[in-house]
Formats: structure tokens, sequence, C-alpha cells
């Protein structure tokens, strides 16, 4: 099993957290940073399969 931090793990809001084990992957908290603006599509995380389908990710 790896873990992984895709985004800030020390600030509130934003947070990003990839579990794998087995080839298969999850995205945990997968939220957007509070100072947030209307342009989202630049923060997501870099995620495989957040943006383009993956079969790997399981969930998200």
């Amino acid at each position: 099993m790896r873990t992984f931090i895709r985004r800030r793990a020390k600030q509130f809001g934003g947070t990003c957290f990839e579990v794998e084990a087995n080839g298969q992957r999850i995205a945990l908290d997968v939220g957007l940073p509070l100072d947030a603006t209307a342009d989202t599509a630049s923060l997501q995380p870099a995620v495989a399969g957040s943006r383009k389908p993956d079969d790997n990710l399981l969930a998200a």
C-alpha cells in the first residue's frame, strides 16, 4: 500500500490524499482551497482519473 499527498497537508481546506493498493486507487478528501476563485479547473489535484476516465481510480 502506498499513500500520496497530492495537495497541501499543512493548510485548512483544499487537501487531497491518494491511497494505492494492488494497482487500484482511491482519492480522499478532494476539495478546493478555501480561497478558491471561479477558475476551479486549474485547482484540480494531480490525480490520474480525476479529469479523464481511469479504471484504476475506484473512488474520488
